[in-house]
């Protein structure tokens, strides 16, 4: 049984609001606490911003995604917003885990290879997409 896209919207802007809230590369450096929280409610702002157009798009055409709603109106468009969100989504997810990554090994297992948690953890991730 596969999720529906609302429960992996939701998982994803969870993700991102854990990235942010346990990974805060600039506490050393002197930044105060609050304006990093004001950071995370501004960003999270701006990605919910971004996700209610596509939430809009769905509830009007459920069976079509976005490149290929652009597709029919341009096929150059259509094209473009396909790389880009290929781009997108692959820096995303390369982020993701080496920031999940970065975390797990700081605080759970700061002697082992990073690389070894790296690969183990899209190996798993890869296994759970299938």
């Amino acid at each position: 049984m596969k999720i529906g896209w609302g429960q992996l919207l939701m998982l994803l802007l969870l993700g991102r609001i854990f990235t942010l809230m346990t990974y805060v590369p600039y506490a050393l450096d002197g930044y105060s606490m609050s304006a990093q929280m004001i950071g995370i409610i501004i960003s999270t702002v701006i990605q919910v911003g971004f996700i209610l157009p596509i939430i809009f798009i769905n509830k009007n055409t459920p069976s079509k995604n976005i490149p290929e709603i652009a597709k029919e109106k341009n096929i150059i468009l259509g094209v473009v917003i396909t790389v880009l969100y290929l781009i997108i989504i692959l820096v995303a997810g390369v982020f993701a885990v080496c920031n999940f990554e970065e975390f797990i090994s700081n605080v759970f297992f700061p002697f082992s290879s990073k690389i070894i948690g790296i690969i183990t953890l899209v190996g798993v991730c890869i296994y759970a997409a299938y």
